[in-house]
C-alpha cells in the first residue's frame, strides 16, 4: 500500500512539473518532471523483495 502511495505522488508530481514546465517555457521544470517520472518507473518495475530472511 505504501508503494503504491509513493508511485502515485511520483507521478502526480511528474505530472505537475510537466504542465508548469511547458506553461511558462521553462526547460529546468520539465527536466525534474523527467527526473520524478524516472523515479515512478524504476518503482514500478522493482522486484518485490523476499519476506522471508535467511539466518
Amino acid at each position: 500500500m505504501k508503494h503504491a502511495l509513493v508511485l502515485m505522488v511520483l507521478l502526480l508530481a511528474a505530472a505537475a512539473f510537466y504542465i508548469a514546465g511547458s506553461a511558462t517555457g521553462a526547460v529546468v521544470l520539465v527536466g525534474i518532471g523527467l527526473l520524478l517520472e524516472l523515479g515512478f518507473w524504476f518503482g514500478l518495475i522493482r522486484r518485490p523483495r523476499s519476506k522471508s530472511r535467511v539466518a
